[in-house]
């Protein structure tokens, strides 16, 4: 499966209408959320995995809880705090690339397996209620859980040649109802419901459309389809309920990648009474793979290159209206915050690049102007992300990146100091670490009286051209992107002194040879001995070269060795960091 690998990049689509009582997915929200770039902080994170391949799926809000999966299990923690509060029994496969969230209710919890199997757990101790038949291929589809009708939904692609199986289940039991075969599969194909019908979108160009309680007997006769202009890799979105019309995006590229030069639209149309689709407007947005979020008479969708579009929902002709473009592909879908008179429009969705954080347009009242867009939210720990951004009720942010860690991002920018460390890198040389710290620009390195030394993007920044043993003495602070800095970190002291060897040993007939790296700066270096690797360490041997064969041994017994590497400094040895312990039996 040539494109198997690749998915690490891929636009993240879930469904818009999955009943998580306290967060949404691409949705909107009148919550109150962090409204200015960069004057944000991280409310806690927490490591569930490491890695696209191991990170943990993005976080969902259901009640009062966070729920995510990594390497097979389903994890539930404390929305406040981030505790794990709860983890279930390995459910026999992990979770493909961790693309595809939990859903559900306070009452059950839904998950899709890399086995392309719908597992259902207890929301409350996360036991094990059931697992489904499997269909072959990636769980690269989202789930979609209807509860009036207790079913669940989703798709399966295998590859360009295999394609994939549409299919849906009893909420109750797991069985599968219906399921259906296209040539192409399904990719990122959610589903919603419409007046009583299931939509979803294929790779083939098809939008199907079901009935909400179709069997396997039925579906035949059920089934309704649309050819649309390019593969739909996108949830549909509903025009307002009670209406019959919807919102899908599409590509035609053709590529799975989704290539930021490629073409694609924004399609409004209706599904009829008997499941049928007519035609309404279209607009080019460029290849889309985002699920659209309506919000008042607005609705935004983002594209390959980043762009974040508004859109009035109610023109006779769809057109964009204005657009923003974020320093990154906007791949995860979008959260639109407003305020119940829609006097605002605050847009947040996560950018793919290496730092992977969180940006943001303020559209005006009439998506005429931006008001106000930037970078809401730069992670400590930097990585790619195609997650989804959700929120509580509270407004916080919710979502995650490929370092494996789940975020959680409130107002307010978090100024306190950084915990500094000081070590010898060499012998004119210290290196300086530091926590990492959301929202950082640049961090600043001075000197213990307030000399200024340097900057980095880094969490660590080597001081070089020093004085052997001279001590030296430094403090850092960190530049937010709001333009605040934190507090200086605690001074620390430290003297540049010879770096450690490595060591390795090879013994022979009642000799042992012992091999040291060179060592910067050296002017010569100490071999030491001893009988057990944590007894007394006697100094036998003062050389220059960086080996030395120690004879006269006794045969088929230990002998442990580490070197001390040393530089004359005014006439006198200025000794280094102790090497590894090595040791060998000799023959």
């Amino acid at each position: 499966m040539k494109k198997r690998l690749l998915t690490c990049v891929l636009t993240f689509v879930v469904a818009v209408a999955m009943l998580v009582p306290a967060g949404v997915f691409a949705a909107d929200t009148t919550s109150a959320t962090p409204s200015s770039a960069g004057a944000t902080s991280l409310k806690w994170e927490r490591s569930l995995g490491a890695g696209w391949s191991n990170s943990p799926t993005p976080p969902a809000v259901i009640g009062s809880y966070i729920y995510s999966g990594a390497n097979g299990y389903v994890y539930k923690l404390n929305k406040d705090t981030g505790a794990v509060v709860g983890k279930s029994a390995y459910l026999g496969a992990a979770f493909g690339y961790a693309m595809m969230p939990v859903v559900g209710d306070e009452k059950g919890i839904y998950i899709s397996t890399s086995k392309t199997q719908i597992v259902k757990l207890d929301a409350d101790n996360l036991s094990v209620r059931w697992t489904s038949s499997a269909f072959g291929g990636q769980n690269v589809c989202p789930l979609y859980y209807d509860s009036a009708s207790k079913r669940v939904y989703t798709g399966t692609w295998g590859d360009d040649n295999d394609g994939g199986t549409y299919f849906c289940v009893d909420a109750d039991t797991g069985s599968t109802l219906w399921s259906i075969y296209d040539k192409e599969g399904f990719y990122w194909a959610g589903a919603m419901k419409v007046n009583g019908r299931i939509i979803f979108g294929s790779e083939s160009k098809l939008l199907y459309s079901v009935g909400e309680n179709a069997t396997a007997s039925t579906l035949a006769a059920d089934k309704k389809t649309a050819t649309m202009d390019g593969p739909v890799r996108c949830t549909p979105a509903l025009y307002e309920r009670g209406s019959g019309r919807v919102f899908v995006t599409t590509g035609v590229d053709g590529d799975v990648m989704g290539s930021s030069g490629g073409a694609g639209y924004l399609h409004r149309l209706t599904v009829e009474n008997d499941g049928s689709f007519s035609g309404d407007s279209s607009c080019s947005i460029g290849s889309s793979k985002n699920t659209p979020v309506v919000c008042g008479s607005y609705v935004f969708v983002s594209n390959d290159k980043g762009q974040i579009m508004a859109i009035d929902k109610t023109a006779a002709s769809l057109s964009v209206k204005r657009t923003v473009t974020a320093p990154a592909a906007v791949k995860g879908e979008l959260l639109v915050a407003s305020d119940p008179a829609n006097s605002f429009f605050r847009v947040y969705g996560a950018y793919n690049s290496s730092v992977g954080g969180l940006y943001y347009a303020e559209f005006s009242s009439d998506c005429s102007s931006i008001k106000a867009s930037g970078v809401m939210f730069t992670p400590a720990h930097r990585q790619y992300s195609i997650s989804p951004v959700t929120c509580d009720s509270a407004g916080t942010l919710y979502y995650k990146n490929d370092s494996g860690y789940i975020m959680a991002v409130v107002s307010g920018a978090n100024t306190g100091a950084l915990s500094l460390k000081a070590a010898s890198r060499s012998y004119n040389s210290v290196k300086l670490s530091w926590n990492g710290r959301e929202n950082v620009k640049y961090y600043y390195i001075y000197t213990g009286t307030g000399r200024y030394v340097g900057k980095t993007t880094s969490t660590s920044y080597t001081a070089g051209k020093l004085k052997t043993n001279k001590k030296y003495s430094f403090k850092v602070r960190a530049g937010l992107l709001d333009g605040r800095y934190t507090d200086y970190s605690a001074v620390r002291s430290m003297r540049p002194v010879p770096a450690a060897a490595r060591v390795t040993t090879r013994a022979g007939a009642g000799k042992v040879t012992v091999k040291w790296s060179r060592v910067s700066g050296a002017s010569g270096y100490f071999v030491y001995r001893a009988a057990k690797k944590t007894g007394r360490y006697v100094k036998v041997k003062s050389i220059k070269s960086k080996s030395w064969t120690n004879t006269r041994l006794k045969k088929g017994k230990y002998y442990y060795y580490k070197v001390r590497a040393y530089r004359v400094v005014g006439g006198k040895k200025v000794f280094g960091i102790w090497s590894n312990i090595s040791y060998k039996k000799t023959k």
